[in-house]
């Protein structure tokens, strides 16, 4: 899924739609690809971009003090919040968000996590 802010609002992009072949056939899905496209010159001519690339490793996370997932809302409010950071900055700040929801709810790392933010401006 691809997430891009622009002036503190953040667009989420999907490249795949995910459609049922059949209840009959062991839950098995078939991915279909959309093509999509972004004008990047466009959006960044009045606004620094700031895409994001993720797995769904962070969200899902469980932690905190009540040793629950970490969830989506809480994830764009957290990519939102650092979009204006420089990147090293927001990889830090990515890093010791995640490591300290982990560590309130005694959890270790369950799926992978993937984050790569570029910034465009």
């Amino acid at each position: 899924m691809l997430k891009y802010l622009k002036d503190r609002i953040i667009y989420i992009l999907s490249f795949f739609a995910i459609s049922e072949k059949s209840m009959l056939q062991e839950q098995e899905k078939e991915r279909i690809f959309k093509s999509q496209t972004i004008d990047l010159q466009e959006l960044s001519k009045a606004y620094a971009i700031t895409l994001y690339l993720t797995s769904d490793g962070y969200q899902d996370q469980f932690g905190g003090v009540n040793n629950q997932k970490f969830m989506v809302r809480k994830f764009r409010e957290l990519l939102t919040t650092i979009a204006d950071l420089p990147m090293h900055t927001q990889q830090q700040t990515l890093d010791s968000t995640i490591k300290n929801f982990m560590a309130a709810g005694r959890e270790k790392q369950i799926d992978d996590i993937l984050v790569f933010g570029v910034k465009l401006q």
